[in-house]
């Protein structure tokens, strides 16, 4: 009795772990959302890879990629790099300030225009104290 008991749990914290893979979303330091039309897409853990599946992207749509933390630093530099499969930078966004205000926004058109084999790699970095490392923040994906 006692090994199916521990077989059901074993099962049951499996079953639980990779549940919990499946959709990410950021903790309470810092906060990513890919938003399409103002709707949020839900990216979800593929291959290591963060992955934001849309199913197309309309030339009047709008991209919005936003960033929230605790430590928001206004009076930085932040900036979203867009990259092709191979690692290929295609664009380079930047702004004033990161972790709060307005969020990067690009149209449809352009936003799609960089995508290669209906995909986006997305990086970002901020300067608090000089320019950081590129962070991947995750791949948006088309099915047309």
């Amino acid at each position: 009795m006692k090994k199916i008991i521990y077989i059901v749990l074993f099962i049951t914290s499996c079953m639980s772990l990779h549940a919990s893979n499946l959709a990410v979303k950021g903790d309470t330091t810092d906060n990513w959302s890919v938003i399409y039309n103002g709707k949020e897409i839900l990216g979800f853990k593929i291959d290591g890879n963060i992955m934001y599946m849309i199913d197309s992207i309309a030339d009047n749509g709008q991209i919005t990629i936003d960033y929230y933390t605790e430590k928001p630093c206004d009076k930085c530099q932040s900036r979203i790099q867009f990259r092709d499969e191979n690692g290929k930078i295609l664009a380079t966004v930047q702004k004033d300030g990161f972790g709060s205000g307005e969020p990067f926004r690009l149209p449809g058109k352009q936003f799609r225009q960089l995508m290669h084999n209906h995909k986006l790699y997305l990086f970002f970095s901020a300067n608090p104290d000089g320019w950081g490392t590129w962070i991947m923040l995750g791949i948006v994906k088309t099915m047309k």
